[in-house]
């Protein structure tokens, strides 16, 4: 940048005004990123808790029906409810009213501990007939306060959403009853804030709470139950519920009760305007030197009133990371700007004294470049040549000079090859190391493959190939089948470079014990496998041994030990057609190294050669098969769960999961197979992968949820269904909830996400 400016002639104080711009303008990038990335942090967080609202709302209207359906739909409650709202007869009607009663305590008592806060009886008049908890009051007119019990009853169907009452605001769900085809009235299935707020924390595990306006609270609630709210920290003008929903003693919570209080006052000094707009927002905020961010979505009663807000409250380790990023980057080009201002005032003092050495600087970097250049176009000239001769001659029939040309252009064209593959590789180990991708693979096929290829180049030449693998050797061993095979190529481009008759043998098999060298390597076998501790590293059956043995020229004894270094080649005096790089060898050491293991060399002038390397390889069936390997502690879970997916690699991994955490799997590879396996058998959930053959998960979901509702006999709870997949687009999401999904993971998946989500799951559907 500094000869850059120097070369455009400018003056000194020019130069200084365009740094600053140039600054300035890298400032204002900076910023304009860091407000885009929390943009989209903001957006992600709304998106997030809009999903798990809209699932919350979904689950309760699920299990609002099905206990409508098992509970009040069936006889006797049915008949008794008929008897006393048809009479006109006080008296009688009194009578069936307390024997409803008497047969709905008792469940009525359990399903208030787990979160139902009110189920009210309503006359087809919207008069009240029986409140299970108040039986004293009824007969009043719910005509003005009760929206939706007045819809239910003048469209006879049912209504859900949040509506304000006398006593609490609540989720409500009222649907219409009918008694031998006729319309009798209504019941109302109320679940309080508090419980909806409950719920959300013990299934998305975070810090939920509910506000409502003052004015709400002071015009709706009766005065004798306004103690029962208090002030919101957040604003004078919202109110929440005290209750012990506040003493965060439920499971999920992530954040303590202090913690959470100095949250609260921190949002009232900064956003207290924001809440009376009634829009969906977040806020981040600092304190006690970490960052947070509060997520509001707005509450709408039933007649579309703005009410209050949904908060939740969570770590922002995002949004610190990039506030972090944004201070340290303006930090370093501050630095950068006063370095660079000196450098420009040191340039302009010392001008004159260094105008000679500026000049033999850029000639010097003018020949580097120019050589640069020159080499670079002397490397592609004869790629390029090489590869557009083949290219031409393989579209023509081949005499014997047309092949005697193409052998020696696809000569060239590899050497050349090998030569640039080698430096690069070279060069990228220096950087990054060796990487390492094992899987589950067979020496056998490895080995094969690589002498294959080496005995098509020989053409039915004078050397012959011979592969010797062991009985011993298992099929199967966990290690990076590339980097082998790269290990192979190296030692077999060797033995092939220089035996120009006789025989290249591989000889592979399990070491009947282990070199010294071995035994005194620090063995790293965390690459190996999620269980390190099935791998034995003092096991020579852990092991492989590889050889390499040919008949050519040999290596004398004073080159031997420095064979294995970088740029250095046992004899300079061969011809050209025989050097390289030197890089071949020192490669190989490399991989065997991050192999654990250990390589030799043994070789007499004009004998042969015999390169034999040891490294661990352990056999799958004691180190990596899934179905092989013991249970890993005591059960957590039981339970058949059935699993749609289509990808072999994913269902193996899947099973994985569900087995050792204790559940019974049965896999599906498409939708309709899912469909068929679930009417055979009882299954406690379903994972249904989104994209599939055949059909899909979207349609498998529809068609079970089809089915449910069709299926003859008394009401079941519906089986969860929790989608797998790749896609985490909202579009995608709100997809596989419209489908009928009640859970959402997205891939890769993680062990422990994966079975908190199916406990979840499975707790709702026991608890209706």
């Amino acid at each position: 940048m500094l000869k850059f400016i120097k070369k455009a002639g400018l003056t000194f104080y020019s130069q200084i005004i365009l740094w600053i711009a140039l600054n300035a303008f890298f400032y204002f990038l900076m910023i304009k990123n860091f407000n885009d990335e929390v943009s989209l942090h903001k957006k992600a967080r709304l998106h997030t808790i809009e999903l798990q609202f809209k699932s919350i709302i979904t689950h309760f209207r699920q299990h609002t029906e099905l206990l409508y359906s098992t509970l009040i739909e069936k006889p006797p409650q049915i008949d008794v409810l008929a008897r006393g709202l048809l009479t006109t007869d006080p008296v009688i009607q009194g009578r069936y009213r307390r024997q409803l009663q008497d047969l709905l305590s008792q469940p009525y008592e359990q399903l208030t501990l787990m979160g139902l806060k009110q189920l009210h009886f309503h006359t087809v008049q919207n008069r009240s007939y029986l409140r299970m908890h108040r039986p004293a009051l009824y007969g009043d007119d719910l005509s003005g306060v009760r929206h939706t019990v007045v819809a239910a009853n003048r469209q006879h169907r049912p209504q859900f959403g949040f509506e304000e009452g006398r006593i609490f605001n609540a989720l409500r769900f009222v649907y219409p009853v009918r008694y031998q085809g006729r319309h009798i009235g209504s019941v109302e299935i109320s679940i309080s804030a508090r419980g909806v707020m409950r719920t959300m924390n013990s299934l998305y595990h975070g810090n939920y709470r509910a506000i409502f306006a003052k004015d709400l609270i002071l015009q709706k609630v009766f005065k004798e139950e306004q103690s029962n709210y208090k002030p919101s920290a957040i604003s004078p003008d919202f109110y929440i519920e005290q209750n012990r929903f506040d003493q965060r003693v439920q499971s999920g919570y992530l954040l303590s009760v202090e913690l959470t209080n100095r949250i609260e006052m921190a949002l009232r000094q900064l956003s207290d305007a924001r809440f009376h707009q009634f829009k969906p927002f977040v806020i981040f905020l600092k304190v006690d030197d970490s960052y947070y961010s509060c997520t509001a979505w707005p509450l709408f009663s039933f007649q579309d009133r703005p009410i209050g807000y949904i908060l939740n409250y969570e770590q922002a380790d995002d949004y610190a990371q990039q506030r972090q990023y944004l201070i340290a980057s303006v930090l370093i080009l501050t630095v950068f700007l006063f370095l660079m201002t000196g450098g420009l005032i040191k340039l302009e003092i010392d001008r004159q004294n260094q105008a000679a050495q500026q000049l033999q600087l850029i000639d010097a970097l003018s020949v580097r470049d120019r050589f640069l250049a020159n080499m670079s176009h002397e490397i592609r000239t004869p790629i390029n040549g090489v590869l557009g001769l083949c290219e031409l001659l393989q579209e023509t029939q081949l005499s014997e000079t047309q092949r005697d040309y193409l052998y020696h252009l696809q000569t060239a064209g590899e050497s050349l090859q090998a030569i640039i593959a080698d430096v690069l590789e070279f060069s990228r180990m220096r950087q990054r190391g060796v990487g390492l991708n094992p899987v589950v693979c067979r020496v056998r096929d490895i080995v094969v493959e690589s002498v294959d290829f080496f005995q098509a180049r020989s053409m039915a030449g004078p050397v012959q190939y011979e592969i010797d693998v062991a009985e011993s050797v298992d099929e199967k061993v966990f290690l990076d089948p590339g980097r082998l095979r790269q290990v192979l190529f190296n030692l077999l481009g060797n033995a092939d470079k220089f035996t120009t008759e006789g025989c290249i043998k591989v000889c592979l098999r399990r070491p009947d014990e282990l070199w010294p060298e071995v035994q005194a390597l620090d063995c790293n076998v965390k690459w190996y496998t999620s269980s390190p501790s099935l791998v034995d590293p003092h096991n020579p059956a852990h092991w492989l041994e590889l050889a390499v043995i040919d008949t050519g020229i040999g290596i004398p004894p004073d080159k031997l030990g420095h064979i294995f270094s970088e740029f250095e080649q046992a004899d300079q005096s061969l011809e050209i057609s025989r050097r390289g790089t030197g890089l071949g060898l020192s490669i190989t050491r490399a991989i065997v190294a991050a192999f654990c293991g250990h390589i030799r060399v043994e070789s007499q002038p004009g004998q042969g050669s015999r390169f034999c390397l040891q490294f661990l390889a352990p056999p799958c069936t004691t180190a990596t098969d899934p179905a092989r390997q013991p249970e890993e502690g005591p059960r957590e879970h039981s339970g058949r769960i059935l699993v749609a997916e289509d990808n072999p690699l994913n269902q193996m991994l899947v099973r994985t999961f569900l087995e050792k955490a204790g559940y019974t799997v049965q896999v599906c590879a498409n939708g309709r197979e899912l469909v068929q396996a679930w009417q055979e058998a009882e299954f406690i959930c379903i994972l249904m992968d989104v994209q599939m053959p055949v059909m899909d998960g979207y349609e498998a979901t529809r068609e079970i949820r089809r089915l449910e509702q069709s299926k003859a006999g008394p009401p079941q709870s519906p089986i969860p269904i929790i989608a797998l997949s790749a896609g985490v687009l909202d579009d995608e999401k709100r997809a596989c909830f419209e489908a009928g999904m009640n859970s959402f993971v997205p891939k890769p998946v993680k062990r422990q996400e994966l079975l908190e989500v199916i406990a979840s799951q499975i707790r709702w559907r026991n608890t209706f």
